[in-house]
């Protein structure tokens, strides 16, 4: 059993450019710009277990507690030719927290599988900004997001071929966060994705060397519209042992 305390800190700046077309009165053919930046603190608990049910099966589970970091700072916003408002602001960033239980098989000496189910709850996340001095370009909002709790259940194999490789395979699903009304591509919580990923690693004593890949895909579909999102990358790992 473990027990344990993160330390957080969260930045966030920003740059936009916004150019007024026709229908907007005074403000047609105007350039908008706004500049902002913020920061802020916070503290999480983590505490999880292990336990060893015999020589092939062992259980674990681990929590999260996840915490409310609120970023403070300051934005200006600038109409060019026509002025600019300033003012400090707060913005609440909501780190979920997550739960998490999974077992291991030691099916054979060179071989064990193992599986797990975790959650993140996103429940409550908001891009809510309260502005000190509010005018008719910077405006307080509460955009409180209605966005599930997301479930991720994992498979995964290693298999011992000598005493210096081994190769590794897993397989993820994860539920999607975002209501359904909405679409935000920044995070892979938008869709429901599938994960595959497969690695082999050999030690060259004192060398120890690691080669793995990830691919992902998923869509749904809101209002009548596909979305889907997809990626992959390949990482190599070498570390030596004095």
């Amino acid at each position: 059993a473990g027990l344990g305390v993160n330390a957080l800190y969260g930045y966030l700046s920003s740059e936009s450019s916004i150019n007024w077309g026709a229908g907007m009165g005074p403000l047609a053919g105007a350039t908008q710009r706004n500049e902002s930046s913020a920061e802020g603190y916070g503290i999480e608990g983590i505490a999880g277990a292990t336990y060893r049910i015999n020589d092939r099966w062992t259980a674990g589970a681990v929590l999260r507690s996840g915490s409310r970091i609120l970023l403070k700072g300051d934005e200006t916003a600038t109409i060019v030719g026509l002025g600019s408002e300033h003012s400090d602001f707060e913005a609440p960033v909501h780190h979920p927290a997550t739960t998490g239980a999974g077992l291991a098989w030691q099916a054979r000496k060179d071989l064990k599988f193992t599986c797990d189910i975790a959650q993140a709850w996103w429940k409550g996340f908001t891009s809510a900004r309260t502005y000190d001095t509010p005018g008719a370009l910077l405006k307080s909002n509460k955009n409180t997001y209605h966005w599930f709790n997301s479930v991720k259940f994992r498979l995964g194999a290693l298999k011992r071929l000598s005493e210096k490789t081994e190769v590794m395979g897993g397989y993820a699903f994860d539920t999607w966060a975002i209501d359904r009304k909405s679409v935000d591509f920044s995070t892979a919580v938008d869709v429901p994705m599938h994960r595959f990923s497969a690695a082999v690693s050999h030690t060259w004593s004192p060398v120890e060397t690691t080669l793995g890949a990830l691919a992902g895909a998923g869509r749904r579909t809101s209002g009548g519209v596909d979305y889907s999102l997809y990626g992959w990358y390949v990482i190599g790992e070498a570390k030596y042992r004095f």
